[in-house]
């Protein structure tokens, strides 16, 4: 493919330096999952026994952990484009900043209230209808936030 710029000389195309970091993030993961993998089965067989479960039970979780990883990775940097495309990169630490907090304020509300739902009711069927309607209203929410608005340019 030949690249000219418009006064007709030869651009030189360079590395794209997001896909150096693609790819030691895509390497990070492998080398997680196998050694995560390859220490997993030291512990298969007390773990198994102690929540008395078959480790074919355990190792077909386990593959489904591992296949809904695989989905949601793309999801997680999906996500950082959308936020910094839709309130700009001036304003992208504070978004994030905030959404964090709030993200992790909430997982760390959750598991306690989901236990103690478990232990009122002897189940998790009511704590999962809460966490299917509680992703239902957030995914409403979601599509009526409206963009923001740049402020007007202030005239001197």
């Amino acid at each position: 493919m030949d690249l000219r710029d418009q006064s007709g000389r030869q651009k030189t195309r360079r590395f794209f330096y997001g896909w150096w970091i693609v790819g030691v993030g895509v390497l990070t993961q492998i080398a997680g999952v196998f050694s995560l993998s390859s220490t997993l089965s030291v512990f298969l067989k007390p773990v198994t026994e102690d929540l008395g479960i078959s480790r074919g039970a355990f190792s077909l979780v386990r593959t489904g952990e591992v296949l809904i990883s695989a989905a949601i990775a793309p999801l997680i940097v999906l996500r950082e484009v959308v936020w910094a495309n839709y309130f700009g990169r001036l304003a992208l630490g504070t978004v994030r900043g905030m959404g964090l907090f709030l993200t992790q304020i909430f997982a760390a509300c959750g598991a306690p209230f989901f236990g103690l739902l478990f232990d009122a009711t002897g189940g998790y069927f009511v704590s999962s209808i809460l966490f299917v309607i509680a992703l239902l209203i957030s995914a409403v929410l979601i599509m009526l936030v409206q963009p923001p608005k740049k402020p007007a340019a202030a005239t001197v």
